[in-house]
């Protein structure tokens, strides 16, 4: 059997690879050069000059129906404006169950996740998709609302383009020159995924373009997503993701606290350097409680929340889903909370597709797979892989993270007036889209080298 693959990046360190494989006794695909936008290659350009004028005139009015309908998209968007921030989607449940998933299920010391650059990369692989496949899939993303899903999606691509924006996201899909894309999902891509389409010959030059992009569009924190591209890969859809957010309240240099002292849960001790400070509401769990830190421009927090002595980090995860999560966030208790927030640096690489599978999306990971909404006629395309790719450094000026996706897709008796929260041991955190309370980012602190 010939294989043929699907690849996905995503932001922040998520890296899917949607992989295709042509069963024995179907066709070859044929290629419509016309649909991949911004090819230079020679073969290419003397193909289209074979095409009949029939079908020169039929691709060109096409061409002019999309173009008439993007302006009014956008003339319509305009219209909207402020509107469509004001009534931003929330996201804030499904992306906190989805991350919280991914933590409870392996044993990896200072994992983190970007739920959004997840729900990023494999939207836009369950956008291609069709059927089971393509309900699978967004089940298991726990989304029963396609639309609503990707107006969300959108309105992260379309805040992130603004020049202030905290938040980068870039998507970029190549597609190699034996497939045929669809117009109709090319044109969903560019609107909503603000990903644009490059048709070319894979080569060695291929796997270079693609780690630059990740490396430009996550700010250098990501360098490389893989070292060539497989000889079989079809389609290689890159969602990048990056963030840099400064403190809102600067720490001053009575607020560093040097020589002080981190201990694993394993008893292992090392020494660390910790931010001192203080803020006016607590948030509160059965298990844990833990503080909201503001950036700058008030568009996105910190969150950090310490489980109870004696309970592990991967305790209070499993006790614990998105809804009781963002609950807490959205309900924070008025309380005086001094905190000691240690400063650190991860990188952190995962493999999603056993995740993924055991959340249903079985087809996806198939010679079953249906991905006609993207490639045209089920030819035997699936995922092959979902590898996630996340870095986080966090000191006393700020946070930077980033994140690329390949789809090759406490109960305990508290003085409410004052509380100190001293994270000298394993906790968990995020940076939250304040607006929402979206988790674009949630990881667990388990030691600090």
């Amino acid at each position: 059997m010939k294989n043929k693959i699907l690849t996905k990046l995503i932001g922040l360190g998520l890296v899917s690879v949607l992989v295709s494989g042509q069963l024995i006794g179907c066709g070859n695909k044929t290629t419509n050069n016309d649909d991949m936008a911004g090819s230079s290659n020679t073969e290419v350009q003397e193909k289209s000059e074979e095409i009949p004028e029939e079908e020169e005139a039929e691709e060109k009015e096409v061409e002019e129906v999309m173009e008439d309908e993007l302006q009014a998209d956008e003339e319509e968007e305009s219209e909207s404006g402020s509107k469509e921030e004001d009534m931003k989607v929330d996201i804030s449940v499904q992306a906190a169950d989805l991350a919280i998933d991914v933590l409870k299920s392996n044993d990896d010391k200072n994992k983190l996740i970007s739920p959004l650059s997840v729900m990023m990369a494999m939207g836009m692989a369950a956008n291609g998709a069709a059927g089971d496949t393509r309900s699978e899939l967004f089940d298991s993303l726990s989304i029963s609302d396609e639309e609503l899903f990707n107006k969300a999606m959108k309105q992260y691509v379309k805040a992130a383009g603004k020049e202030d924006s905290q938040l980068k996201i870039a998507n970029g899909i190549w597609a190699n020159l034996d497939v045929s894309v669809n117009t109709k999902y090319e044109k969903m891509m560019g609107k909503d995924y603000g990903a644009k389409i490059e048709a070319k010959e894979f080569d060695a030059s291929t796997a270079e373009e693609i780690n630059s992009f990740v490396n430009d569009n996550t700010d250098g924190q990501i360098e490389k997503l893989f070292d060539e591209v497989p000889f079989d890969a079809s389609v290689i859809l890159v969602d990048a993701l990056s963030f840099e957010g400064k403190w809102k309240e600067p720490f001053e240099n009575s607020d560093i606290l040097t020589g002080m002292t981190f201990t694993a849960e394993d008893g292992n001790a090392s020494e660390v350097t910790m931010l001192k400070g203080k803020r006016d509401e607590l948030i509160e769990l059965d298990d844990a409680v833990g503080f909201i830190l503001p950036y700058k421009g008030g568009k996105y927090t910190f969150a950090a929340l310490l489980p109870q002595e004696g309970q592990s980090v991967s305790e209070f995860i499993g006790s614990i889903d998105g809804k009781k999560l963002t609950d807490a966030l959205n309900n924070p208790l008025e309380a005086e909370v001094k905190f000691f927030l240690p400063e650190f640096s991860f990188d952190y690489n995962l493999e999603l597709t056993d995740f993924f599978m055991g959340k249903g999306a079985k087809k996806a990971f198939s010679a079953d797979a249906d991905f006609s909404e993207m490639l045209g006629e089920n030819s035997g395309y699936f995922i092959s892989s979902v590898l996630h790719k996340t870095h986080i450094t966090l000191d006393r000026a700020g946070t930077k993270a980033a994140a690329a996706t390949d789809v090759m897709v406490v109960g305990s008796a508290l003085d409410m007036n004052s509380v100190e929260i001293y994270l000298d041991r394993p906790f968990v955190y995020m940076i939250l889209d304040s607006q929402t309370n979206t988790p674009v980012f949630m990881g667990v602190c388990d030691e600090i080298k």
